[in-house]
Formats: structure tokens, C-alpha cells, sequence
């Protein structure tokens, strides 16, 4: 037997609730510029993914 869905969400940590944010993409057409834009892009999302993470966690089941 499922236990019943809770009416509201549990209590987060605030952070949990930050928005993704993506930087924006550079305009030089310089490969550095954009080899560092793309590790700031990789670490956004993997910042959000565990964000995402945390609050699936703390979902009672």
C-alpha cells in the first residue's frame, strides 16, 4: 500500500531553490574565451543538477 502524497512540499533550505543561471555566450572569437566559457556552462549545471538532486532527496517517498 502507497502512503498518501503530503498536501504540501517539505521544508527546503533556500538554496535549494536558486535559479539555474547560464552565462551568457562570449562574442570574441577567441578559443580561450570560450574553452573557459564552457567550464563556467559545465559548473552552472552541475551546480543545478546537484540542486535538483537535494531536493528529489528530501521528497518523502
Amino acid at each position: 500500500m502507497q502512503s498518501p502524497r503530503p498536501s504540501r512540499p517539505p521544508p527546503l533550505d533556500s538554496a535549494l531553490a536558486a535559479p539555474c543561471v547560464v552565462p551568457d555566450a562570449p562574442e570574441a572569437a577567441d578559443y580561450d574565451v570560450w574553452q573557459d566559457w564552457i567550464a563556467k556552462v559545465l559548473g552552472a549545471l552541475g551546480d543545478c543538477a546537484a540542486r535538483h538532486r537535494k531536493v528529489v532527496e528530501a521528497w518523502p517517498k
